[in-house]
């Protein structure tokens, strides 16, 4: 059975799509297991966490009464 073109070019394009949003799903995570702790704000890797995930939170947080 011969597979298109087209189809190779949806299935690698749904495999990367899932590759993102499963390493998003981990910096949400790390990023909540950081608030349970007083992390330094300074600290490079909690400042990664915060760019990468307030964007999504606070639209989230707008959401919620």
């Amino acid at each position: 059975m011969q597979v298109s073109f087209i189809g190779e070019l949806v299935l690698a394009l749904r495999t990367v799509v899932d590759l993102i949003f499963q390493i998003y799903i981990l910096i949400l995570v790390a990023r909540v297991l950081i608030t349970w702790v007083n992390p330094d704000p300074y600290n490079p890797i909690v400042r990664f966490l915060s760019n990468a995930a307030d964007p999504l939170l606070n639209r989230v947080r707008r959401m919620l009464p």
